[in-house]
């Protein structure tokens, strides 16, 4: 059962992740102030970096095939916690919990998303006390921090 569990767990942030770093609005889904994320025209949009998926469809379907396989796929990771609801609510808790932490999260996800950068992820880890290479850590670790309580009910 554990390792079911760690497997929901895992898809589901890297569900979070991908909504986070490559949906303009993923932020503000994931905190519920815009509708959940359209999952089609996000993987349509991510189709020549098939790395970046936490979901890959088989070979040998067709196109309508692929986008309702998708979908299924989609809805099959945000089932364990009741559905984008459920993942909204998690982040509730988790701002709550850990504010400094979502607020780095949120800054480094916007730095990510933003067109016009005017800070460079960098700039961001200076101005945050932190190393480069830390924000791509901390942005993962909350990714899975909030799976684990939409999935487990209670907080990592």
């Amino acid at each position: 059962m554990a390792c079911s569990a760690d497997r929901r767990i895992k898809a589901l942030a890297g569900l979070i992740q991908l909504v986070s770093t490559e949906e303009v609005t993923g932020i503000k889904a994931l905190e519920g102030k815009v509708t959940e994320p359209d999952w089609v025209e996000l993987v349509e949009a991510l189709k020549g970096t098939p790395e970046k998926l936490p979901v890959q469809a088989p070979r040998g379907l067709t196109e309508a095939e692929r986008l309702v396989f998708l979908k299924e796929k989609v809805k099959e990771i945000l089932s364990p916690c009741g559905g984008w609801s459920g993942v909204v609510k998690a982040v509730e808790g988790f701002k709550k919990r850990c504010p400094d932490k979502w607020s780095a999260f949120r800054r480094y996800c916007w730095v990510k998303n933003s067109p016009a950068r005017s800070l460079t992820v960098t700039e961001l880890a200076d101005e945050l006390f932190m190393d480069r290479s830390t924000l791509p850590r901390l942005s993962r670790r909350v990714c899975e921090m909030v799976a684990h309580e939409a999935v487990a009910g209670e907080p990592y």
